[in-house]
């Protein structure tokens, strides 16, 4: 049998994709055991040869991308990618690249060729598709009103009521393409590398208006993973618009996996790391929980919330989002209250703007013509740590209920000073 590139189950390159660009260090062997324990719990099989058929998918999609390195123990195949040098996310080329069967594709060009604007009725269409005499397909009126209505929802279609248009039953007839998306090119391309769902931007960079045009943006540190999970986000975005209540499937540090049923808040996303959080309540639950999106194996909406619940939810979410910094939570009463008093000089605005934009939570206070005091209460008072750190050279003052945060900051401007300046406390001599 040839080979062939094309998938069914995308999850299972979405498992590999990550062996090899966030691990990269696994060999044949390793990675077989590891997919095999959590396949095992549901009952798919993995072997070798799945594991080369994808190694040959992946391949045949990241060209240029993938390369092998030899260890004593075997080859390890391994993702390098410069994101300083490449202007879109070559990761998204792996949903365009989903299998479909012969019928299906003959079926939508064959309608695209005989749908115009004029509206046409599930009898006239029928009709219209039998004459084009293709062996082995058999035309009939349930079938051909299926495939209506799936491209309906995709937006291929459009469709009403015959009566208004002096037929009987539904009406189909092209869905009109009012955008002019050349003039949306850098947003688009803008788009389609910083959000989550930022594939659909991929794909419309693949019509033919923008094939020639270069794209303006380049990326110092340029995200690329979350492409892998976006049909992931799009469910629980759907969730969240709902109102519903979701079923996700996650898998633990020790690959045990969990199914878990929730009432989805928010997506938060990370500007450290890139990684995504889902911020959502269990089920008659009120402690407020972040799971990691890409923990998550399958997500599937449920029944909707009440509203009275949702009410409860949001009141409670609300009350909590105050005291966040990044995705540790708490209660309320136990918050750390942390102060940084920072020197910004009278012509150096930008400062105070920035501590404007980065602020998550809190206030900012003017302590004296040179000097403003960032305040604020939060669950975890270490989370700031690394925020505060870049600020080095300008606090002027360091206060924390958590005295942790303080001793820790005073730990790492001793060992910078002796490592730029000398001294005997330097552990890195």
């Amino acid at each position: 049998m040839p080979y062939n590139e094309l998938i069914n189950d995308y999850e299972f390159v979405r498992d590999y994709l990550r062996e090899f660009y966030i691990y990269g260090y696994r060999t044949k062997e390793e990675t077989v055991s590891k997919q095999s324990r959590k396949h095992t719990q549901e009952n798919k099989g993995t072997s070798n040869r799945s594991y080369e058929d994808k190694k040959r998918q992946i391949r045949s999609w990241l060209l240029g991308y993938i390369e092998d390195k030899k260890y004593v123990d075997g080859y390890v195949p391994y993702i390098s990618i410069d994101s300083r040098e490449i202007v879109h996310n070559p990761l998204y080329r792996t949903f365009k690249t989903g299998r479909f069967l012969k019928n299906d594709i003959l079926t939508y060009f064959c309608l695209m060729d005989c749908m115009t604007v004029e509206w046409l009725s599930v009898s006239e269409i029928t009709s219209l598709l039998s004459g084009y005499n293709l062996n082995n397909v058999k035309w009939s009126e349930k079938k051909v009103r299926e495939k209506l209505r799936h491209y309906v929802n995709f937006g291929i279609l459009k469709t009403d009521q015959g009566k208004a248009h002096g037929k009987k039953g539904e009406v189909y007839a092209l869905a009109e393409n009012k955008m002019e998306l050349s003039s949306w090119m850098d947003a688009i391309s803008f788009f389609s590398e910083v959000n989550q769902l930022g594939v659909i931007g991929s794909f419309l960079l693949d019509k033919k208006e923008f094939r020639k045009k270069e794209s303006v943006f380049y990326f110092k540190h340029h995200y690329l993973l979350h492409a892998l999970d976006s049909e992931v986000v799009l469910t629980l975005l759907q969730g969240i618009r709902k109102k519903c209540y979701l079923e996700i499937t996650v898998w633990s540090r020790r690959r045990q996996k969990n199914i878990l049923e929730v009432f989805p808040v928010k997506i938060y996303v990370s500007t450290q790391n890139g990684r995504a959080y889902l911020a959502c309540f269990k089920r008659n639950k009120d402690s407020l929980l972040f799971l990691r999106v890409d923990t998550m194996q399958n997500v599937v909406v449920k029944d909707s919330c009440e509203e009275e619940v949702y009410e409860a939810f949001e009141k409670n979410y609300e009350n909590r989002k105050q005291y966040l910094w990044g995705v540790e939570t708490g209660d309320t009463k136990k918050v750390s209250h942390v102060e940084m008093t920072v020197f910004v000089g009278q012509d150096e605005g930008y400062m105070l703007q920035r501590l404007e934009r980065e602020k998550r939570n809190g206030h900012i206070e003017q302590v004296s013509e040179t000097q403003y005091k960032y305040v604020v209460d939060t669950y975890n008072a270490m989370e700031l740590l690394p925020w505060i750190r870049t600020f080095t050279g300008r606090i002027t003052n360091l206060e924390s209920s958590n005295q942790l945060l303080k001793e820790k900051f005073e730990e790492d401007m001793k060992q910078m000073y002796a490592m730029y300046i000398g001294g005997d406390n330097y552990a890195g001599e």
